[in-house]
């Protein structure tokens, strides 16, 4: 099969979840070295991948300090809601 734009952007997204055979690495390296705006888009989903593991990380940490500071059982709350992230 001949690789296009569309083939090379759906192996780099499945190359996220799976790990390519030797051939489909090998076609999409290959490919890589001719498209320009391929190797834009597979920095762009790295960067994407990377900032939202990040987030995720950040976002738990927030979380379980959150979790740790919270108002004790014995003062009253009244008919607040709860924040529970």
């Amino acid at each position: 099969m001949m690789m296009n734009c569309k083939h090379a952007s759906r192996l780099m997204s499945e190359e996220l979840d799976r790990p390519l055979n030797w051939r489909e690495r090998l076609a999409l390296r290959l490919y890589l070295l001719f498209c320009d705006g391929c190797r834009n888009f597979r920095r762009q989903m790295a960067f994407l991948r990377d900032a939202t593991r990040r987030w995720r990380d950040n976002f738990r940490s927030y979380r379980d300090v959150r979790r740790r500071s919270r108002v004790t059982p014995d003062i009253p709350l009244g008919n607040a809601p709860s924040l529970d992230l």
